[in-house]
């Protein structure tokens, strides 16, 4: 929980890999999806363990936190050609998003 709400506020470039951030984003992202999941009645029915375990997430906080903080943060930008990648697809480099900032 603290990596989360420690980077509210936060200067990210100079605090935190900007790959960090946008892991953080995607395992956040991937909580959420699996609460909403695990609302499903047949997960219940079939996996109660797994969905007793999603109840205990704080959603709100959460997608709060995800949508203030995290998302779409960094931007994920396609390099350009070179004599190691001519057509410049198998490169790419983060970036802040400026919108955010």
């Amino acid at each position: 929980d603290e990596w989360l709400t420690d980077t509210a506020g936060l200067n990210f470039e100079s605090s935190l890999e900007l790959e960090h951030i946008l892991q953080a984003d995607q395992v956040v992202n991937r909580i959420l999806k699996l609460y909403d999941w695990s609302k499903n009645e047949n997960v219940a029915s079939f996996a109660p363990s797994i969905s007793k375990l999603c109840k205990t997430i704080d959603y709100d906080k959460l997608y709060t936190s995800h949508h203030e903080v995290l998302k779409d943060t960094v931007l994920i930008k396609r390099g350009q050609a070179s004599y190691i990648d001519p057509t410049g697809t198998k490169t790419y480099s983060f970036e802040l998003n400026p919108e955010k900032f």
